[in-house]
């Protein structure tokens, strides 16, 4: 079982917060694989604009709409089933976490920090890129690819222990830290014009 929090790097109302959650979660189950989904909500607005009983208004609404439709249309199937709010305690307390400031999460708990939909609906990053530090290191973990230099394939190796690929990310191994999310060229530059 993966324990995942999000934590919002904006101003987010009730609804906008329950649809990231859902975006997060169909996004990290199409990242595993998974073909048939059971989602549980306790949402009804939600749920109602999922199964098209409600319709979408605000247009913010209809974006994240839009958004879970596409997500949907990667599972051959999916059932969406609406749960008392009472009954999502162990949810509840990944909020509380996900929202204090600092907490030692220790690597038990992964915590995403996420934009928000109109920021990062509106962002084009360019497809192709440069070779980064971060490719070896990514070739070995996920393919058991080395360089053919025997020095540099010793390197990568040894950098290597430091590093683990969750969701098809490079996160960095931190010793009292969560773990920290590696980014390319493009993705610091954005990061830190957003800063």
């Amino acid at each position: 079982m993966t324990h995942y929090a999000l934590r919002f790097g904006f101003k987010a109302s009730n609804n906008k917060a329950k649809y990231e959650a859902l975006l997060a979660e169909l996004r990290l189950a199409s990242e595993l694989g998974v073909k048939q989904l059971c989602i549980f909500r306790d949402s009804q607005l939600v749920i109602n604009h999922v199964t098209e009983e409600y319709q979408a208004q605000d247009g913010s609404m209809s974006a994240y709409l839009a958004k879970v439709k596409k997500l949907l249309d990667d599972f051959i199937g999916y059932e969406i089933i609406q749960i008392h709010h009472i009954k999502n305690t162990k949810v509840d307390s990944l909020v509380q976490l996900a929202s204090s400031f600092y907490i030692d999460l220790g690597r038990s708990i992964l915590v995403e920090f996420l934009v928000s939909i109109e920021e990062y609906s509106l962002e084009v990053f360019p497809i192709g890129s440069e070779p980064t530090w971060m490719d070896p290191i990514c070739d070995y973990l996920a393919h058991g690819v080395l360089p053919e230099d025997k020095a540099e394939a010793q390197r990568v190796q040894c950098r290597s222990s430091r590093y683990l690929i969750i969701n098809k990310k490079l996160y960095k191994r931190g010793f009292s830290l969560p773990y920290l999310r590696c980014l390319t060229p493009n993705e610091a530059d954005y990061v830190l014009c957003k800063c």
